[in-house]
């Protein structure tokens, strides 16, 4: 039997399950999170909190990692978006002439 680490809820537990295995199924991440019972804002608000606890990282090191990478680097990809559209430029540096 596995070890439970204290700390996740069995919901949180679920979500990252679905995190690890959801890509090796061949099916869409959209019917994965959907046969959570979940709604998508909740999946991720979920999903979140878990990634913000010191247990998760425990119980799955090497998910809980990448996924706060990619969270991260998205993070950086809208938060970069944002300041081209604010200066009036574009994605290639160049600004935009109307």
């Amino acid at each position: 039997m596995e070890e439970v680490v204290p700390g996740l809820s069995d919901e949180e537990r679920q979500v990252l399950s679905v995190e690890d295995s959801w890509w090796r199924s061949r099916i869409k991440k959209s019917d994965a999170l959907q046969a959570t019972g979940m709604s998508s804002t909740h999946y991720y608000l979920v999903l979140n909190r878990a990634l913000a606890k010191p247990a998760a990282e425990l119980e799955n090191p090497e998910l809980v990692r990448r996924l706060k990478r990619l969270r991260e680097k998205r993070g950086n990809e809208r938060h970069n978006a944002r300041v081209i559209r604010e200066r009036g430029g574009n994605a290639s540096g160049q600004n935009t002439v109307s």
